[in-house]
């Protein structure tokens, strides 16, 4: 081989390094750029995961509260029993009163009449 063909052959292999080194370079950038990017989405995972979290405590009491409010849903319910039962007893003792009065009053009646009758 002659010096200007290994001249042109150095001149070829330094075209093609130059243009490589380019594409490396390129490569390195987005390289780089992908490496950005998942150091984000890891960040952004540790962020849902941390959500995720509160989530399920929040879900948790959420449980914990409805449990608690059906106790005391049906502790109303018996208090409204009760309650009923409280608002009825004057009633029950006004209407046996009212049929003392009316019996004793009829028996008054009767009383009378029976004393007309037998004079």
């Amino acid at each position: 081989m002659t010096t200007k063909e290994l001249t042109e052959a150095v001149n070829e292999i330094c075209k093609r390094l130059d243009c490589m080194g380019g594409k490396v370079e390129r490569f390195t950038t987005e390289l780089q750029t992908i490496k950005d990017e998942q150091k984000e989405q890891k960040a952004d995972i540790r962020e849902l995961s941390r959500l995720v979290v509160a989530v399920e405590r929040l879900a948790a009491s959420t449980e914990s509260i409805k449990v608690n409010v059906d106790k005391l849903d049906a502790k109303l319910d018996r208090y409204g029993a009760r309650m009923d039962t409280v608002e009825q007893k004057p009633a029950k003792r006004w209407e046996s009163l009212v049929g003392y009065v009316l019996s004793a009053v009829v028996g008054g009646v009767v009383v009378y009449l029976f004393s007309l009758i037998a004079k």
